[in-house]
């Protein structure tokens, strides 16, 4: 290994060696400082250094306590999003805003009551309408105006009366509307528009799926025996993946031609998405409300338990992708959207050399025993690089960018490959503390770049 050029790394107006040292004492001081200290001398004895830095991250972080969370969904941060009264069916809209029905009894009821928007982050709740609107437990963003007539509006429908059902409009400027009443398809489950902007609902009386692009709704399609159709999705081919109450998955085409008659069958459906890509790539999810777990079903029907701890019975509500790729779902009894995210989050920050912007990707659970993996790319071949590990996060002016861990772990010193890579696998030997964070980044010698060093994006993992 060459010299370590440390006035390169240096953050600015200090010494790398400062740094070094006031981190040394830090930790010598810190919780769990004997572990720390036996990993940072075996490092400066030689040992391979890239695996025991993410060791001595790993290791102090065995320290902090635990976060003890109902639901568990390995891979992912499951966490309360938002605190809104009695939500049922979710949407959103392009901004982040999402929206909130309304049913004050999980079983279901016909109460008139006000439905809810919820600002981007979970805040601030706001009740929509200037009067409340029946039955208000089904609702979707009519961004174009394409139902309503008015851009912004929100589409809610509901039962009001027994056997007649209403689909209003509440405007961008808090007016409610009737939209149109039916005795037809009385009581609708779900909303959706497809991928040419034509509104799609199923309706329990006539045990179809109706269309409309602004005028009377019609039929598209009809379930065949007795089923009637609950939840659907909208995939990247404009089909239609429905639920229904005999718990089979049916994908129907644009048309309303039965295409696969019985992808899938479940104990009981909350919700019906189609993952967005990313972490949850594009097969079909659910929340299975008999077992209380969240399910993926990939193109062939083969079913994944992918999260558990979920309420059962009418207790989970809809499930929702937001902008962002995270998954969002509805719990009626505790007044609650949850959320749940990637574990390895990115951060950015990444500042251009040679080959552009060097990327970084991390894999894995973080789980005991499991198998984890930090990869760089699009880094400058056979470069001397520095690995910066955190346990939170922060903003370091650095080298004209942006340094994400901290306070940090390093850097470590390694060579890229050929190929501008450096891949880092690793194993969680025993478990962390749920909710630990570790947070990586590279810094990577580089003429190139700004002032010499090109950073890669930073990447966070979150321990189940």
């Amino acid at each position: 290994m060459p010299p370590l050029p440390t006035d390169s790394f240096a953050p600015p107006h200090s010494t790398f060696t400062d740094t070094r040292r006031a981190r040394d004492r830090n930790l010598d001081h810190a919780p769990g400082a004997s572990t720390a200290r036996a990993a940072r001398n075996l490092t400066r004895r030689g040992t391979t250094p890239v695996a025991l830095a993410l060791a001595l991250a790993l290791a102090c972080a065995l320290a902090l306590p635990a976060v003890v969370r109902a639901q568990s969904v390995p891979g992912f941060e499951v966490t309360p999003y938002a605190s809104v009264t009695h939500p049922v069916m979710l949407s959103f809209g392009p901004d982040g805003t999402l929206y909130a029905g309304t049913d004050p009894q999980a079983s279901g009821s016909t109460t008139a009551d006000f439905v809810h928007s919820i600002g981007f982050g979970g805040s601030p709740v706001t009740a929509l309408g200037n009067v409340p609107t029946d039955d208000p437990d089904t609702i979707l963003l009519d961004v174009a105006g394409t139902i309503s007539g008015v851009p912004g509006s929100l589409l809610v429908t509901g039962l009001i009366t027994t056997t007649t059902g209403r689909i209003s409009a509440i405007h961008p400027d808090g007016t409610v509307v009737t939209l149109f009443d039916s005795g037809t398809w009385a009581n609708i489950v779900e909303m959706k528009f497809d991928l040419g902007g034509r509104l799609v609902f199923t309706a329990k009386e006539t045990r179809s799926l109706w269309t409309s692009t602004g005028g009377t709704p019609t039929i598209l399609a009809t379930l065949p025996g007795s089923a009637y159709p609950t939840f659907f999705a909208v995939d990247a081919a404009n089909r239609l993946v429905v639920g229904a109450t005999d718990n089979k998955i049916r994908i129907y085409d644009a048309n309303g031609v039965l295409v696969n008659p019985s992808l899938a069958t479940v104990g009981g459906l909350a919700g019906l998405e189609v993952g967005p890509g990313g972490a949850f790539g594009t097969d079909v999810y659910l929340i299975d409300t008999v077992a209380g777990t969240l399910v993926r079903v990939d193109a062939a029907g083969t079913k994944t338990v992918v999260g558990t701890g979920f309420a059962t019975g009418f207790g989970s509500k809809d499930i929702a992708f937001g902008p962002s790729g995270d998954l969002f779902a509805s719990v009626n009894p505790t007044n609650t959207v949850l959320r749940i995210t990637p574990r390895w989050d990115d951060l950015g920050c990444a500042l251009a050399g040679v080959a552009g912007l060097p990327q970084l990707v991390g894999t894995g659970t973080l789980g005991a025993g499991s198998l984890d993996s930090v990869d760089l790319s699009a880094a400058r071949p056979n470069a001397l690089a520095g690995l910066f590990l955190g346990l939170s996060s922060a903003s370091l002016a650095f080298k004209g960018g942006t340094l994400k861990p901290f306070p940090f772990f390093g850097p470590v010193f390694v060579t890229t490959s050929p190929a501008g890579t450096i891949d880092i696998p690793f194993v969680v030997g025993d478990a962390l503390p749920g909710g630990t964070e570790l947070v990586v980044q590279w810094a990577v010698v580089d003429a190139a770049a700004i002032y010499g060093v090109a950073l890669s994006n930073a990447v966070r993992g979150v321990s189940p």
